[in-house]
């Protein structure tokens, strides 16, 4: 006698069983997902519409500058166009002088502030970069001293104590004597001290 095999109900076992794998699988992809997104910065409209607004600002001013530029050159004949060209080019020779000149004087005003156990900051070095070696070395000798006489300074508000205080009678303190302090301080130090007295 044969029996009929219900095929599709052996095919939908095997089914489910993937599925479930899968199932945890897409959860485990949106827990990940769902992690990299907190970690992400939330934009609100006014800041989003912000950004855009000086973005664009930014690049109408660029344009502008450029139209100008190009207007300027325009009305020129060829040799104001040189002298123009020339001009611009020591402008900027002038400031990339000054630039590798200032990063050229950060460099040694880093090596004299870690001469004097101070590390070099940009606003450290922003503050002690002259515009030549002499009144770098000047500014950085003058922050030298600023920082080790602060820091002397509170060395020794630190090592500064109070001084202890001298029993006036050689008669021992009693709990009324020690209650009738006024400095709460001073008060709960000779509590501590004569603890015997608050049993």
């Amino acid at each position: 006698m044969k029996l009929p095999l219900d095929l599709q109900f052996f095919a939908e076992v095997e089914d489910k069983q993937p599925d479930v794998e899968n199932e945890k699988t897409e959860t485990t992809e949106q827990n990940e997902e769902s992690k990299r997104n907190d970690n992400e910065k939330l934009y609100t409209q006014d800041e989003l519409e912000q950004a855009i607004k000086s973005r664009m600002d930014r690049e109408t001013k660029k344009r502008e500058k450029e139209i100008a530029e190009a207007e300027k050159l325009a009305k020129m004949n060829e040799a104001e166009k040189q002298k123009y060209e020339f001009e611009k080019l020591q402008e900027e020779n002038e400031r990339l002088k000054a630039e590798q000149n200032r990063w050229t004087l950060g460099k040694e005003a880093t090596v004299m502030l870690s001469e004097h156990q101070i590390q070099a900051t940009d606003d450290i070095l922003n503050f002690v970069v002259g515009k030549d070696a002499e009144e770098t070395s000047e500014r950085v000798k003058a922050f030298a001293k600023l920082v080790e006489d602060t820091s002397n300074a509170l060395v020794q508000d630190k090592l500064k104590g109070n001084a202890p205080v001298r029993q006036k009678s050689s008669q021992p303190l009693t709990r009324d004597d020690i209650m009738k302090v006024k400095d709460p301080s001073e008060r709960i130090k000779l509590i501590q001290e004569n603890s015997h007295l608050f049993k």
